[in-house]
C-alpha cells in the first residue's frame, strides 16, 4: 500500500505504529514536497522518546519498501524515524535529499534495542550539508551485511554508530566519500580495516571506565582521527594510517594510551588537554605538532621537538582549538 502526506509545498506528517509493527516489500510512503521533507515515524519516534508515539515492541522495513522524505526544489530534507523497544529489521530503503536548488539532507534514525541494518538510506544535497544518519541499538556487531549498508549509506550522509553496550567491528567497512563515520559506545573493538581516506573517523566514550581496541594485523586509515570522550584504555594494536590524529579527552583521571604498531603513518598527534598520563610507544611519521600560535608544546617523550631522531617524529601535547 502506499501513504502520501503533502501541507502545500511542505511535507506533511505520517507516523505508522503498533505493539508489532511491519512495511512489506510494496509498502511506498512519501512525505517529499518542493519546499522540503516532511517527517515519518515508524514504531516510534526519535530516540523512542516522542510521547505522542507508542513504540512498537518489533518493527520491520521489508527489503522493497520505500521511504521518501526529500525536498524536490528548494528546502531541506525531511525527519524520518524507524523504532522499536525491541527487534528492529531494516533492509528497505529511505531517501531524504536536499533540494535540487538548494538545502541540506535530511535526518533518518533506525534504532532498537536489537538491530539488523541492511538496507540503503541516501540523504544527499546537490548544494547544501549531506544528512545525518544514526543508528543506536544497544549492542551492535557490524558483519559483512551490516558493513556494506553503513558503506552505502557513507555515500551521501554522515553517519553515527552509538551502541549502548557495546560496539564491534567484526567486516571491513571501506569508503571514499569526505563524509564522517561516528563511532559512539563504551566498548569498542575493531577486528577488520576501516578505510576512509577521505573522510573523519570519529571514535567517542558515552560513559567513564571504557575501552577502544584495534587488533593486530587490522588497519585504520582515514583522512583525520578524532578519539574523544571519558576512555581509561585505549589500545590500538593494528595500523593507524592518518594525516592527524587527536585524542581529546577530559583529563580527569590518568588513561593508558598504547598507539604501538611499526606500520603506524601519522603525520600529527595532539592530546586535548596534556594532563593524561602517556604510556607505551607511539610511532609516527617524521613530523613536529605545533600549536597554533606556532609554538612548539612539551614533548611527551625524553627527545624534545626541536632534536627529532632520524626517521622519527614527536608526540607533543596541543592546547584545545578555540
Amino acid at each position: 500500500g502506499a501513504l502520501t502526506a503533502k501541507t502545500g509545498a511542505s511535507g506533511g506528517e505520517i507516523t505508522v505504529t503498533g505493539r508489532r509493527v511491519t512495511l512489506d516489500d510494496t509498502a511506498r510512503i512519501d512525505v517529499s514536497a518542493p519546499a522540503g521533507g516532511g517527517s515519518v515515524s515508524i514504531g516510534g519516534g526519535a530516540h523512542g522518546a516522542d510521547a505522542r508515539i507508542s513504540n512498537a515492541l518489533s518493527t520491520t522495513i521489508a527489503t522493497g519498501a520505500q521511504i521518501e522524505a526529500s525536498a524536490t526544489e528548494d528546502g531541506n530534507g525531511g525527519a524520518v524515524a524507524v523504532w522499536s523497544d525491541g527487534t528492529t529489521r531494516f533492509s528497505g530503503s529511505i531517501r531524504s535529499d536536499g533540494g535540487t536548488l538548494a538545502g541540506a539532507g535530511g535526518e533518518v534514525e533506525v534504532s532498537g534495542h536489537d538491530l539488523s541494518f541492511t538496507g540503503r538510506v541516501d540523504l544527499a544535497a546537490p548544494h547544501g550539508r549531506t544528512g545525518q544518519l544514526l543508528l543506536d541499538p544497544a549492542d551492535l556487531d557490524v558483519d559483512a551485511p551490516t558493513a556494506t549498508a553503513i558503506e552505502l549509506a557513507l555515500e551521501n550522509a554522515s553517519e553515527a554508530v552509538t551502541a549502548t553496550n557495546s560496539l564491534t567491528v567484526s567486516s571491513p567497512i571501506s569508503s571514499s566519500s569526505s563524509n564522517a563515520l561516528v563511532l559512539n559506545s563504551p566498548t569498542i573493538s575493531i577486528n577488520a580495516d576501516i578505510s576512509l581516506p577521505n573522510g573523519r573517523l570519529q571514535f567517542l566514550s558515552p560513559s567513564t571506565g571504557v575501552r577502544l581496541t584495534s587488533h593486530d594485523g587490522t588497519t585504520i586509515t582515514a583522512h583525520d582521527v578524532l578519539i574523544a570522550g571519558t576512555y581509561d584504555t585505549i589500545d590500538l594494536s593494528g595500523a593507524l594510517v592518518t594525516p592527524a590524529l587527536t585524542v581529546d579527552q577530559p583529563g580527569l583521571s590518568p588513561i593508558s594510551i598504547d598507539i604501538a604498531n611499526g606500520s603506524n603513518s601519522i603525520d600529527q598527534v595532539s592530546f586535548v588537554p596534556g594532563d593524561n598520563i602517556l604510556q607505551g610507544d607511539v610511532h609516527l611519521a617524521p613530523y613536529h605538532y605545533w600549536n597554533h600560535a606556532g609554538e612548539a608544546q612539551p614533548a611527551l617523550f625524553d627527545r624534545p621537538p626541536d632534536e627529532p631522531a632520524a626517521g622519527d617524529a614527536v608526540c607533543v601535547v596541543s592546547p584545545k582549538p578555540e
